[in-house]
């Protein structure tokens, strides 16, 4: 049930980037070493307006488990957020 309530708001965060035409990338990593089984998500964002632009990121990784040795969920989140500012374009 887990799954397919992730697949869901995968698919369904996909098509709203695509409406929105924002520039948001959505990635999925999984870590193939022998002791490292896990997946981790990357959520990206590029902005641009005419002041400058933003940039930031966000990392999940889905690596908890419970006393059984089953994926429970997120284990570890983390963010960056970058604001370039440009105050001399057009200027005079």
């Amino acid at each position: 049930m887990l799954k397919k309530t992730f697949f869901a708001a995968v698919v369904a965060l996909m098509a709203f980037s695509q409406i929105a035409k924002a520039q948001t990338n959505l990635q999925i990593f999984y870590d193939f070493g022998r002791d490292r089984k896990h997946v981790t998500t990357t959520l990206e964002g590029f902005y641009g307006d005419k002041w400058g632009n933003t940039f930031f990121f966000v990392d999940y990784d889905y690596n908890a488990k419970n006393k059984d040795g089953v994926n429970q969920g997120v284990s570890g989140s983390y963010f960056e957020i970058a604001r370039c500012l440009n105050f001399w374009q057009n200027s005079k």
